[in-house]
């Protein structure tokens, strides 16, 4: 029992990491340019204002997360997606996925008994018929 509760655990800290990493806008940016492909860390590099250093921690960021590799090629450092992460998060999204949309479904039940009001149609089909009662009482009082 203790084995799954912690891989429970590990992988929910995974999962954090993740997201994590992918809180900063940059390092989604990275995200963006490598679903096209393998990119070296200069050509990612180059669409920054920043220099290859500070594009190399955060890709750093991302490779601890589990979301890209790195390999060395000759003199250079490719970066990929890896796929097995991304589907680790589309997984824990798909687990909230039913809890969202059921909340979502109530709410939208919710608002169509406000948005029906007082000036819903009664069981007869007319139109107003609560209002004009209420107006009816209001008039007695």
């Amino acid at each position: 029992m203790e084995s799954s509760v912690a891989g429970k655990y590990d992988a929910d800290a995974r999962v954090g990491m993740m997201f994590s990493a992918l809180a900063d806008p940059t390092r989604r940016a990275l995200i963006a340019d490598l679903r096209d492909g393998p990119k070296t860390v200069g050509e990612l590099a180059a669409r920054f204002d920043v220099g290859v250093p500070a594009v190399s921690k955060h890709l750093s960021v991302l490779e601890r997360a589990g979301l890209i590799s790195r390999e060395r090629v000759a003199q250079w450092r490719r970066c990929r997606l890896e796929a097995e992460a991304f589907e680790q998060l589309n997984e824990w999204m798909r687990h909230y996925a039913s809890l969202w949309e059921g909340s979502l479904d109530r709410l939208d039940g919710y608002l169509g008994t406000l948005l029906a009001g007082p000036d819903a149609v009664a069981d007869d089909g007319s139109a107003g018929a609560v209002a004009d009662a209420d107006a009816d009482a209001g008039a007695t009082r």
